[in-house]
């Protein structure tokens, strides 16, 4: 038998899983952050399970990668079968080997990978349902946001990470994470500054790029691992980088060549990177599964290009981590990707509508594959103002720049209503003197005008920050008393009125505090619908 070693927070996740299933459970999803032991624990719980028989398999059709997890596991636990998934799904009879092998546990690995409705994997396990219904299925993964919330799923458990373990949190806490949103490695350069630089190639490193060179040259040696989408990308990048940075090895891992040659490319990357700087272009590699082992150390720098959150996570970002002291690394990203991932590995229940609504409301990332948010707004024909508000103690806090684009006299008409506001304790009321023109109005807000404190104070906790400047103070617009009380005759209509309050004055008398609001921007209400659309087999739908 493989003298595995199986850690402890391995061993308590095993466990977890197991009582899980003595409770009845037959569908299990075990969140497993990327490289963080998940073989250990499977192993374990064939282990603990020694009497039955367990089937591996994985979503991804990664030859090379199977391989690998599949020897451990098989050698680990002699009960382990560990099968393809394409031949697990052969027809006409996929569930025949579940049945010749007296199979009852299938534990799926990479479980976001071939889920789509109407998958062979999805007709698969509906057949097993009838055909196998005491089989127990374990879909493991590190980024099965479709997964939660179910009903299709009976459990999900988290599995025990050590503090020592380097995961996507320790990212975000290091810093060292560039937005991915409109980085380039590459600038074209036109035929008149290829003359001024003496090149005779049409692109050169970008200076971004050039930052990252930088980072990885200030050592010895260590790797730093680029994603482009193209073979055609990869051959320019490399020419490049051997123009511009002639003090590392590339070496490019594209797909199209054979798994093996992907596996060679690699494999050549992590044992140079130990003894000098290595660049490594990947294309459709280092994805979910793949370990760099002991080169993570030195890895200087990735620059991931995935869009889809699931796959920034599982990409680069996730071959990253795991157990080092590799603090230095700089991750060119999407840092929404990496912090939803970050919250979900804490607690997988965050993953509900409401969070995933506030996290993409208006952005249109795509979640996951098959597993995307559709938005809608509903927009009311009704519009109003925002404002930006400033909180000062005096008048000499005043500063002329929060009323640009509006009347200069604004600063001083401010000043001379917080004055007059201060002698009258409150209980100003204000004039038409007291406002810098017919078109150009002051509002105020006054604590001691209220006969309840409380009616004062919702309007208190409304008007830090930016503001919906009509609700506060527009609020009287619709009432020829509110006009007079704003020092305002006959004969102005409330929609003028409005247009006419371009600042509002709030006094709270129990600090002597001024809240100065500026209206800046008219817009409108609009309503935001945010529904999630999971078209995987484990919709609720």
């Amino acid at each position: 038998m493989l003298n595995y070693k199986v850690y402890d927070n391995q061993k308590r996740t095993a466990e977890k899983i197991f009582n899980s299933i003595s409770l009845g459970n037959k569908r299990i999803h075990l969140v497993a952050p990327t490289q963080s032991g998940k073989t250990g624990t499977i192993i374990h719980l064939a282990n603990m399970i020694s009497d039955k028989n367990f089937i591996l398999t994985s979503g991804m059709m990664d030859n090379h990668l199977f391989n690998q997890n599949s020897y451990i596991a098989e050698v680990a636990a002699p009960n382990i079968r560990a099968v393809k998934i394409s031949n697990l799904l052969k027809e006409p009879n996929p569930r025949k080997i579940v049945k010749e092998l007296n199979i009852e546990f299938i534990i799926i690995d990479e479980n976001h990978f071939g889920i789509g409705e109407e998958s062979r994997l999805d007709k698969f396990i509906n057949e097993l349902c009838i055909s196998c219904p005491n089989t127990t299925i374990i879909w493991v993964g590190a980024t099965g946001y479709q997964l939660v919330n179910s009903n299709v799923i009976d459990d999900t458990i988290q599995m025990e990470v050590p503090s020592n373990y380097y995961g996507v949190q320790d990212i975000i806490d290091s810093g060292n994470i560039i937005d991915s949103a409109g980085f380039e490695y590459l600038t074209k350069l036109g035929s008149k500054s290829r003359i001024k630089f003496g090149v005779d190639y049409g692109v050169v490193i970008n200076d971004r790029m050039a930052s990252l060179l930088t980072h990885l040259k200030s050592y010895k040696n260590g790797l730093g691992i680029i994603r482009v989408r193209s073979r055609e990308s990869a051959n320019i990048l490399k020419e490049s980088l051997g123009n511009r940075f002639p003090y590392a090895k590339c070496v490019v891992a594209v797909s199209g060549n054979g798994d093996s040659s992907i596996a060679d490319s690699i494999k050549d990357a992590k044992m140079l990177a130990n003894k000098k700087r290595v660049i490594l272009i990947v294309c459709q590699s280092l994805k979910a599964g793949i370990d760099l082992g002991d080169t993570k150390k030195v890895v200087r720098f990735v620059v991931e290009t995935y869009k889809t959150c699931a796959s920034v996570s599982q990409g680069l970002v996730g071959r990253v981590c795991g157990y080092h002291l590799n603090r230095d690394c700089i991750f060119v990203a999407d840092p929404e990707a990496i912090k939803l991932q970050a919250a979900y590995e804490r607690d997988h229940r965050i993953v509900n509508d409401e969070f995933l609504s506030n996290c993409f409301a208006e952005s249109k990332k795509r979640i996951a594959t098959n597993f995307s948010i559709s938005k809608r707004y509903n927009t009311k024909n009704e519009y109003y103002y925002k404002g930006q508000t400033y909180k000062v103690n005096s008048i000499d806090e005043l500063k002329a720049e929060w009323f640009d684009g509006y009347n200069k006299d604004y600063l001083s008409k401010v000043g001379s209503v917080m004055q007059n506001i201060l002698n009258s304790g409150g209980k100003y009321s204000l004039k038409p003197s007291d406002h810098p023109s017919s078109t150009d109005k002051i509002n105020t807000i006054q604590s001691n005008k209220f006969t309840k404190r409380s009616q004062f104070d919702t309007y208190l906790n409304k008007i830090e920050g930016i503001i919906n400047f009509s609700t506060i103070f527009h609020r009287f617009a619709g009432t020829s008393e509110g006009r007079r009380r704003g020092g305002l005759r006959g004969g102005v209509s409330n929609a003028d009125y409005s247009k006419a309050i371009k600042v509002g004055v709030l006094y709270n008398d129990q600090d002597n505090s001024f809240y100065i609001s500026v209206r800046y921007k008219r817009t409108t209400n609009r309503e935001l619908k945010v529904n999630l659309v999971n078209k995987t087999i484990f919709s609720n739908q």
